[in-house]
């Protein structure tokens, strides 16, 4: 399956961070657009 992370390969801060900040990001485009998706 494409989703399923590949825990050979170790996870950068860097990339931890740019999935929290997605993660932030679509909260806050949410709280200002409710009807987006």
């Amino acid at each position: 399956m494409a989703n399923q992370i590949d825990e050979s390969k170790p996870i950068s801060d860097l990339e931890i961070m740019r999935h929290s900040a997605a993660h932030i990001m679509a909260e806050a485009v949410l709280s200002m657009f409710p009807e987006a998706k």
